[in-house]
């Protein structure tokens, strides 16, 4: 993800946590102590080892903070289930390529996906 957002030259800091528990625990976190980072956007995938994405997800929209947060899901997971639950919990839904370079792809997608959530500003905003 690092190489993808490098690479849209989207103005993202990026905080990589190793596993769904420790996710939790950074949100909980922003939530209780206002010198914390507090994430602006998630993007998710829903193998997480602990506590999986899904889970996660749920955990975040119970909490007033955390229910307009947007979220992309990231995922080799192609499952109608899947994609269905994420997208009821207000997230969009990405699926990983096979491949590599494929995946270099997501940049554009993503830039859109902040666009919409008014992270970054829009293209035509900066045309005049």
């Amino acid at each position: 993800m690092g190489e993808v957002i490098q690479m849209a030259g989207l103005p993202l800091e990026l905080h990589v946590e190793a596993d769904g528990e420790q996710a939790w625990e950074l949100f909980t976190k922003a939530e209780q102590d206002p010198g914390a980072p507090r994430p602006h956007l998630l993007l998710l995938d829903l193998n997480l080892p602990k506590v999986d994405g899904i889970a996660l997800l749920r955990r975040l929209r119970e909490r007033e903070q955390w229910k307009t947060l947007p979220v992309m899901v990231i995922t080799s997971s192609d499952a109608p289930e899947d994609r269905a639950e994420a997208t009821a919990l207000g997230a969009s839904y990405f699926r990983k390529p096979a491949n590599y370079e494929a995946f270099l792809q997501l940049g554009p997608i993503l830039r859109t996906f902040l666009q919409e959530n008014g992270l970054v500003p829009s293209d035509d905003s900066t045309a005049k």
